[in-house]
């Protein structure tokens, strides 16, 4: 859960690039930019496998703020640029936002807030998916790459789809891709590699074949660092197992391996 994850093959289908925060998301495309341009692999289509999360104009954090996804202020400088027919810079949009009186405290909510603002409620609030899409526009290495974008839509309590969700509904809408034998490169990152490998080994066809890459944890951190890491390694770890319950208990019950009256 440690080292770097590098591929198998020379030729995939497809590659599943999965949501995340823009941090992650840049790391994970320009790791797949080199597997691309110096490593030689081939990759048919490029599924860029988003959702409607919001993206998080700021974090507060008792009195200071940070910016988890600066790539917001760019797409709500053009859009607010096209509606209202002058420039508008992202720093303009950065100051404003900072200047706002937020009352929520989780990212997730300080997100809805902001979009309801006055200034913005007139404009599409840009979601996850949009982040990995210009994301891959700034890389000139994916201009020639066939793209595919998934957007998967909000569970009907108004959760975010997930990884399991994601996952299906992206094979539910390009099944034509995971025909059997197809060889599928997933780009993720430790300690989540072996998770979200998993995952999607539940939710696609078991004739499709499953890769994954993922750069390795930095072992220079500091101690503090590092031990985050090892919790989120072990919430990964959890996942995992959870992953898997379902599939393991079908498995139980279509056997008989227990009485019909512990069925459920």
């Amino acid at each position: 859960m440690r080292k770097e994850k590098k591929t198998q093959y020379k030729n995939y289908n497809a590659v599943l690039c999965m949501g995340a925060a823009e941090n992650a998301v840049r790391s994970r495309m320009k790791r797949l930019g080199d597997v691309i341009t110096n490593e030689g692999v081939s990759i048919e289509n490029i599924m860029v496998l988003g959702a409607e999360r919001k993206l998080w104009p700021l974090k507060k954090d008792g009195d200071s703020r940070s910016f988890p996804e600066p790539i917001l202020y760019d797409i709500l400088a053009r859009r607010l640029t096209q509606r209202d027919g002058k420039t508008v810079l992202p720093e303009e949009v950065k100051e404003y936002i900072l200047n706002l009186e937020i009352k929520e405290n989780a990212v997730e909510k300080i997100a809805e807030e902001v979009a309801a603002d006055k200034y913005f409620s007139s404009i599409k609030w840009p979601t996850e998916t949009d982040l990995i899409c210009e994301v891959i526009k700034q890389n000139p290495v994916f201009d020639a790459q066939k793209i595919i974008v998934v957007n998967t839509p909000d569970f009907p309590d108004g959760k975010r789809a997930d990884s399991a969700r994601t996952i299906k509904y992206a094979y539910k809408e390009n099944s034509d891709i995971f025909v059997a034998g197809a060889k599928i490169l997933q780009i993720s990152s430790q300690p989540f590699t072996r998770n979200q490998k998993r995952v999607a080994e539940l939710n696609l066809p078991s004739n499709v074949e499953i890769d994954v890459i993922g750069e390795g944890i930095d072992e220079g951190k500091s101690f503090e660092a590092r031990k985050k890491d090892v919790m989120i390694g072990m919430d990964s770890m959890a996942r995992t197992i959870y992953a898997s319950y379902g599939k393991i208990k079908e498995n139980i019950l279509s056997k008989n391996m227990i009485g019909n009256e512990y069925r459920r």
